[in-house]
């Protein structure tokens, strides 16, 4: 077993277990032939949890709205020849600090097909 910080639900709860035995890190990492750093998250994600599985993340908050989505889409549509960047001045304007990334118009764009 390679070097690795996170492990599955099962080795998570084998070392909750051995560490409840006292077992120090060290003797757990080379008990299950891993790193102490991974029994260390571990031991520190049951104790933050109170739970051996895995947490849900919480998704990034968009940038854009439905309505910025549907209107970057019909202006591709429009002039298909527009670069990423093109298309994002032209909808945000050229000196919006708060504008979006060429790169978040070219993911809006492969989400609508």
């Amino acid at each position: 077993m390679g070097k690795n910080k996170s492990c599955d639900k099962s080795t998570r709860e084998v070392i909750i277990k051995l560490r409840r035995k006292n077992w120090s890190y060290k003797k757990i990492a080379d008990h299950l032939q891993c790193s102490k750093t991974m029994v260390f998250h571990a031991v520190k994600h049951f104790d933050t949890y109170q739970t051996t599985s895995n947490v849900p993340r919480v998704p990034k908050q968009r940038k854009t709205t439905p309505r910025d989505d549907r209107n970057i889409v019909r202006m591709a549509k429009q002039n298909p020849f527009k670069g990423f960047n093109e298309l994002r001045k032209e909808y945000f304007g050229e000196n919006n600090p708060s504008a979006i990334s060429a790169r978040t118009i070219r993911t809006r764009l492969v989400e609508e097909k």
